[in-house]
């Protein structure tokens, strides 16, 4: 299971988008009053919609960003097996010492990662600006709230694991030049 999840970063951004909207779901449906942004006064939500679309906005461009840099961090090419910057006769690969196919494997992890992270971005950024525009003044969507939540949450998890990625990524680059 660990491995799974270790190769499988991505599940942890799905997983708290359905369970945050599970939650939602059923609080709103339970509930007698509307609840969280659908309680909040119209001048509110609406502030609150036009900083979630320019945050998530440039939020995705960030997690954007990161795959491409992560994509450029390709495997170094080898010589007979041995990596650039080896002595001729040198081992391949060091006691304890992690390869370069091991290390662009697990960027490309982290990059699916950040790419489920910009598609939960985008949703957020699409369910925001139709909230802006489509919800009239004193009347708000609670399915429209409960999406916007649900997918900020989503995207927060997974920036978070894609930027501790994204560090490690670098990290380990760096050690092994």
């Amino acid at each position: 299971m660990k491995d799974y999840l270790d190769r499988n970063m991505w599940v942890f951004p799905v997983l708290t988008f359905i369970i945050s909207e599970t939650a939602l779901i059923i609080w709103g449906l339970l509930s007698s009053a509307p609840i969280l942004l659908s309680a909040a006064k119209p001048e509110v939500r609406q502030q609150f919609y036009s900083s979630l679309t320019g945050t998530s906005s440039s939020l995705l461009g960030f997690s954007v960003a990161s795959v491409a840099i992560l994509a450029a961090f390709a495997p170094r090419k080898t010589e007979n097996g041995v990596p650039d910057g080896y002595p001729r006769g040198a081992p391949a690969r060091l006691e304890g010492q992690v390869s370069e196919e091991e290390l662009a494997e697990a960027r490309g992890f982290v990059a699916v990662t950040l790419l489920v992270t910009s598609f939960f971005l985008l949703l957020l950024l699409i369910a925001a600006s139709v909230a802006l525009s489509l919800q009239p003044k004193h009347n708000a969507n609670p399915w429209l709230a409960g999406l916007t939540l649900g997918s900020a949450l989503a995207s927060l998890v997974g920036l978070a694991l894609g930027v501790l990625g994204l560090a490690l990524a670098v990290i380990e680059r760096a050690k092994n030049n």
